[in-house]
């Protein structure tokens, strides 16, 4: 039952991951995403990410602070198991920053962490959260889950549940839905191209929430680049 796939990498990974933690505290806003490093050899841990620049590898759970890209935290995903992995990526979140509880760091992550239950669970251990959502989570109040926006009806809907979590849709190309609980719901004003106008250019009111998602979610992107950079020099 205590079988780990990792064994015969584990003294190189968890010391690895260890220094990197003392090495650095990251600075306020981080984020979670999963990682790809790339490999093709024959593991029962391999993983097939059609819209990853590296589409077969070793899937790394990993937390980097947003400016600079540091990895700061990282588990690997060691397949599929057995039973059911129920609350798989929640317990992959709160995994990775539970050594950052109780420090005020924001954690921005996409729709396939988000979910009331995990923003409130950090927000309970000192940690603010942004993310997309998924609306078929428990929790995400009707006024969400019934948001039907279009290009002709795209007026921002906005909603709080009683744990003061912050829900948004809103639509750009398409709609997008938002859960924070370190924002509010105060919009500005953005000029985004478009086709339908002589300058080909029009202004929207888009909420600030969204803006910030859109500019914090990138510290394991830009990891990846740097490490990409790197190794494609040698």
């Amino acid at each position: 039952p205590s079988y780990d796939r990792l064994h015969k990498v584990r003294p190189l990974l968890s010391p690895l991951v260890a220094s990197w933690k003392t090495a650095y505290h990251p600075r306020r806003e981080v984020s979670v995403d999963e990682s790809i490093v790339a490999f093709k050899g024959r593991s029962s841990m391999i993983v097939y990410k059609p819209n990853k620049p590296h589409k077969w590898g070793l899937n790394a759970w990993v937390l980097a602070e947003v400016k600079t890209g540091y990895m700061w935290n990282m588990e690997l995903y060691t397949g599929k198991k057995n039973e059911p992995e129920v609350g798989m990526t929640k317990q992959v979140v709160t995994n990775l920053c539970e050594p950052i509880y109780n420090t005020g760091h924001h954690v921005y992550m996409d729709n396939y962490f988000s979910s009331p239950a995990l923003f409130l669970e950090l927000k309970v251990n000192q940690l603010g959260a942004c993310g997309t959502l998924r609306t078929n989570h428990i929790g995400v109040p009707a006024r969400i889950k019934s948001a039907k926006l279009t290009k002709k009806k795209s007026d921002t809907v906005v909603d709080r549940d009683a744990d003061n979590l912050l829900y948004i849709a809103w639509f750009d190309k398409h709609q997008v839905t938002l859960i924070s609980s370190v924002h509010n719901s105060q919009s500005f004003e953005k000029s985004v191209r478009t086709r339908n106008v002589p300058d080909h250019r029009r202004v929207v009111q888009k909420p600030i929430a969204i803006e910030l998602y859109t500019r914090y979610m990138q510290g394991v992107d830009r990891a990846d680049q740097l490490l990409w950079y790197k190794l494609s020099t040698h």
